[in-house]
């Protein structure tokens, strides 16, 4: 009995090969492309929630510039929303012509807090550090 030479088996081999390596570099690139994803994402929302800390702490300055902050008064603000899970509060107090606020931004899972010192004299207000 002969056996016969079954023609294609190098070219079946070759093309499983090649499949395989394929495969695992469209593996790879796709992973870093979520992964970059991931992190525009990321960064996104905490510029977001640092415009947010910064929108209150606005709000603070101005409501301190007018009055409605005065001195000794401690002054915590409801959560301003800007949208579904995304909101800043502030903690304002004015004592003895020092001003200090912190103030938090949320934007989704990101969080970002920040502190404002300065001085008040006149209705001005004199901002020393904003970090």
């Amino acid at each position: 009995m002969k056996i016969k030479k079954q023609k294609g088996y190098v070219t079946l081999m070759m093309m499983i090969i090649i499949g395989a390596l394929t495969a695992g570099i469209v593996y790879t690139i796709m992973s870093d492309s979520i992964s970059s994803l991931q992190m525009g994402v990321s960064f996104s929302q905490t510029y977001k929630a640092r415009s947010y800390a910064n929108a209150c702490a606005e709000e603070a300055l101005f409501r301190i510039h007018n009055g409605d902050i005065t001195a000794h008064e401690d002054n915590t603000s409801s959560p301003i929303s800007f949208g579904t899970n995304e909101t800043c509060t502030y903690d304002a107090t004015v004592s003895g012509g020092n001003v200090t606020i912190t103030v938090t931004g949320n934007a989704k899972r990101a969080i970002v807090s920040e502190t404002v010192n300065g001085t008040v004299s006149g209705g001005a207000v004199h901002i020393t550090s904003w970090q």
